[in-house]
């Protein structure tokens, strides 16, 4: 995993619109130690795709690996779980080479794809 989304300090998550209060509350800003949580790590690199410090291909594989194998599911409510599991079925599918459309069409998600379901998944849980 990059450094850069494994910060040494506890970070508190901030929505887009700086609506901090929210989020910290649905995420749980405080930490363990020094390490975010799978669920604050879930939080944190959806932010920050959407305001475009990752890449797409980054950002698909990070949430994949943290959503589905890092992420105890228990530790998330209903509502993360599904709209977690729905954004990992499309950052799984992720590609960004055109031969993968052309080989098997309708099975492969494109980068819009991805922004919009990330998108909306930001708006459920931050209530933005």
């Amino acid at each position: 995993m990059p450094s850069s989304i494994r910060p040494s300090y506890s970070v508190k998550i901030v929505c887009i619109a700086d609506s901090s209060e929210a989020l910290d509350k649905i995420a749980g800003h405080q930490s363990k130690g020094n390490v975010m949580t799978s669920r604050q790590k879930l939080y944190y690199l959806l932010k920050h795709y959407l305001k475009g410090e990752y890449r797409t291909e980054d950002f698909a594989n990070q949430f994949s690996i943290i959503y589905g194998i890092e992420t105890n599911y228990d530790s998330l409510t209903e509502d993360e779980h599904r709209l977690f599991h729905e954004l990992c079925r499309v950052t799984d599918r992720f590609s960004p080479y055109k031969e993968d459309f052309e080989s098997c069409p309708n099975f492969f998600t494109t980068e819009s794809d991805v922004k919009q379901k990330a998108s909306e998944v930001f708006v459920c849980l931050c209530g933005i």
